[in-house]
């Protein structure tokens, strides 16, 4: 596997023009929102689920968040960025400690 080149701060600014157009309104904000948190390449998953979603419990918050994961993903692929340079939630063995 490649190595992997985090996005965050003004890299990420930079890139949230054409993701945001392959996104859906829900996601779009999402993203908006994420990237205010990612001003450095690690950010507390709680961090991420308090942001996002504050109302729902933590293992619901998580499984929505991993399919917002791979919407995120899937929208930096098709503007040359590898799967994961936008977003990566782990360790995931010991369960969600940290996005990048």
């Amino acid at each position: 596997m490649a190595d992997l080149t985090p996005i965050f701060g003004p890299e990420l600014q930079a890139a949230l023009p054409s993701w945001l157009e392959e996104l859906g309104n829900s996601d779009q904000k999402h993203l908006n929102a994420l990237a205010v948190l990612t001003v450095s390449e690690r950010v507390p998953v709680s961090s991420c689920l308090a942001k996002l979603f504050p109302t729902l419990n933590p293992a619901k918050a998580f499984a929505i968040l991993q399919a917002l994961e791979k919407r995120l993903n899937e929208a930096a692929e098709g503007d040359g960025h590898s799967r994961n340079d936008l977003t990566r939630i782990g360790p995931v063995a010991s369960g969600p400690s940290t996005c990048r």
